[in-house]
């Protein structure tokens, strides 16, 4: 939820290839976001993302999607390790 927030509320105009730090104070994890790609073709606007997960256990590469729904709400649509 953590990253889901900080890449919805990026103004993506405005990032350009600057990176977003994030972290999680419940579960100690942080990272930085290096990349958001806003997509708004099919009708609904969706962003996609890379981000860094510093944790306890390393650092983990991750990408990810979230799109926005009708109701104003933003969804975690995927998000995983970098393959």
């Amino acid at each position: 939820m953590t990253v889901r927030n900080a890449v919805s509320s990026a103004d993506v105009a405005k990032t350009s290839g600057n990176p977003i730090p994030w972290a999680n104070s419940s579960s100690g994890s942080a990272g930085v976001i290096s990349s958001i790609e806003e997509d708004r073709s099919n009708g609904q606007i969706c962003r996609r993302f890379t981000t860094t997960r510093h944790s306890y256990q390393g650092i983990a590469k991750f990408d990810g999607n979230t799109c926005l729904l009708g109701n104003g709400e933003w969804y975690l649509t995927s998000f995983g390790p970098r393959s």
